[in-house]
């Protein structure tokens, strides 16, 4: 009776390891870790966000990842993009986020004494995704809950429902263009499907996030050559404004003089508008060729927070959806306006 015990004992023993064997993978404590965080992660959703679902950590033929994920919280709503990033900046920094990111750079900088740089950055990215839902913008930082320290990584993004007005426009348009159409008038709101999600991160390889506690400086080195010209401008020209409230913000000798400071690798040119101002500048980019940058005032209501003064954020405006904020470029040289 012995043997046959030990015979069964056995097999399943064997079964085990020929199992362990094809996933590669040992059960891991991150697993549980990883859960436990996420739990109590979850009883702080975002107001009027439903709530997301917990996914385990899991093993495959050649992988192995143990950290969970929750996802995607839902929120459908017509407010402006920079109000969902107010919501946002704040639920991220309530869990523990230290560094936000966005596409395409997923390069860290800093969240903590940097919230309204982290506001304008969401603003400017997702105000350019008009619910293509391929422009992501998150946050990273480290989670406690009793024992543990539970790095994460969070992401937003949104789609986008026609309204009743824009709905005959996008039933002639081309699918792309449809889900990117604009609201008909500013009483015509477009609903955004918002939705978030985040999970831990332990054990993690990305290259990109190498650096967890990057400086302001630190992480404008490195992003792209291109991304840094564009930022570097915006800040000479905002810090100038902010120190010199009294000059006219569009006078081209104003904007000379607020870019006296920029480094020699930077070459521009300021066209000047028919009634005399200067609202653009046009940036000739690393890539090669020019963009054409706004330098309209900061407008607060638009981005959702105070003038900081400096640490701007650039970022493309589409055809689908233009938009001449101050940062906001195109591809090309400026086109004098009349």
């Amino acid at each position: 009776m012995r043997g046959k015990i030990f015979q069964v004992v056995g097999l399943g023993v064997i079964t085990a390891i020929v199992g362990l064997g094809l996933t590669g993978c040992i059960p891991s404590p991150v697993a549980g870790q990883s859960e436990r965080a996420l739990a109590d992660m979850m009883t702080h959703t975002p107001d009027g966000y439903s709530p997301g679902e917990l996914h385990k950590g899991a093993c495959g033929i050649d992988y192995c990842n143990w950290n969970a994920s929750v996802g995607p919280f839902m929120k459908s709503s017509t407010e402006d993009v920079q109000h969902e990033c107010a919501v946002m900046v704040r639920f991220a920094a309530s869990l523990g986020a230290t560094n936000w990111f966005y596409d395409p750079e997923y390069i860290p900088f800093p969240l903590v004494g940097y919230e309204k740089q982290a506001q304008i950055g969401c603003t400017m990215v997702m105000s350019t995704d008009f619910g293509g839902g391929s422009t992501t913008f998150g946050f990273r930082g480290i989670h406690h809950v009793d024992d543990i320290a539970a790095p994460f990584n969070l992401e937003l993004g949104f789609s986008t429902a026609s309204t009743a007005s824009t709905a005959s426009t996008a039933s002639t348009a081309s699918p792309a263009s449809a889900s990117a159409a604009p609201p008909a008038s500013a009483t015509d709101p477009v609903t955004r499907s918002w939705h978030m999600s985040y999970s831990t991160i332990f054990e993690d390889t990305d290259a990109r996030f190498a650096n967890p506690s990057p400086t302001w400086e630190e992480a404008m080195q490195a992003v792209s050559a291109h991304q840094n010209y564009l930022n570097t401008v915006l800040d000479a020209v905002g810090t100038y404004r902010a120190a010199h409230p009294d000059d006219d913000p569009y006078s081209a000798d104003s904007l000379h003089a607020a870019l006296e400071s920029l480094p020699d690798t930077i070459h521009y040119a300021i066209p000047v508008n028919g009634d005399g101002t200067s609202t653009r500048i046009g940036v000739n980019s690393p890539l090669g060729g020019e963009v054409c940058l706004s330098l309209k005032t900061f407008d607060p209501e638009l981005m959702g927070t105070d003038d900081p003064g400096a640490g701007y954020t650039a970022y493309v405006a589409t055809e689908t959806f233009p938009d001449d904020r101050f940062g906001k470029f195109t591809v090309g040289e400026c086109s004098v306006i009349d």
